[in-house]
């Protein structure tokens, strides 16, 4: 998607980058060493397209709000139903928690 969106030139550019956004929020959802996707998407929209700096930075705040959008309802909904954080596995609700409870879902 994000690909997609700094390569073709289209009028939904910005949907396409918070869409991107979105979709590495959900990955992280699930692993959460994927927050290494939105540093290297921040860095390809910081410094790879030839764009003016105000395009770059909005294009990195669209990127950055569809990711913190899913962050927050994930923690929130945590946060609702109670579920106590768990260091080590970074984020409340990891859908890789598993299902062994001795040894802590690992």
């Amino acid at each position: 998607m994000l690909i997609g969106a700094i390569k073709v030139k289209s009028d939904n550019t910005y949907k396409n980058i918070f869409l991107a956004g979105i979709i590495f929020g959900l990955a992280y959802t699930i692993r959460v060493i994927s927050v290494i996707l939105v540093g290297t998407g921040l860095i390809t929209l910081l410094f790879g397209p030839d764009q003016s700096f105000k395009k770059k930075v909005y294009s990195s705040l669209f990127l950055i709000s569809g990711f913190l959008i899913v962050l927050l309802v994930v923690v929130g909904l945590g946060a609702v139903v109670s579920v106590p954080s768990d260091p080590t596995t970074g984020i409340q609700n990891s859908l890789l928690m598993g299902q062994n409870f001795e040894h802590k879902g690992q």
